[in-house]
């Protein structure tokens, strides 16, 4: 894919969806997410 044909894509994206991928994850999701990988591992 091009650059143009990319930028032309993401105009099709809600904002909603690229602002709450910009946000910082907070501590206790990432505290969740280790959680998970280390149960996982067992």
């Amino acid at each position: 894919m091009r650059g143009n044909e990319f930028l032309d894509k993401m105009e099709l994206v809600d904002a909603a969806f690229v602002e709450e991928a910009d946000r910082q994850p907070s501590f206790k999701t990432e505290q969740k997410a280790r959680k998970g990988n280390i149960c996982s591992e067992k």
